[in-house]
């Protein structure tokens, strides 16, 4: 998979995907290839972060039980990693 062939709504999805799993309210989750590409991708292009982030919260605004701050914590915290020097 390259992120960089895939629009940040859809991006978006994936990280949904992946952080429902993480909270437990999925059994479905993206494959351990698909996290490295995408933290990598996203912790390299601030701008498609940004981006990506818009998208995952329109989807958020349709989840209210989920808390958008935790959301977009556990995304920079726990999912995204540093841009490799």
């Amino acid at each position: 998979m390259n992120p960089a062939e895939l629009s940040s709504p859809e991006i978006a999805d994936l990280i949904n995907t992946a952080f429902l799993h993480v909270r437990g309210d999925s059994d479905t989750n993206i494959s351990d290839e698909e996290r490295t590409a995408l933290a990598d991708y996203l912790g390299c292009n601030e701008d498609v972060r940004q981006e990506v982030l818009a998208a995952w919260q329109e989807v958020l605004s349709e989840e209210p039980e989920i808390n958008v701050d935790e959301a977009e914590y556990w995304l920079d915290v726990e999912f995204i990693e540093p841009c490799p020097e």
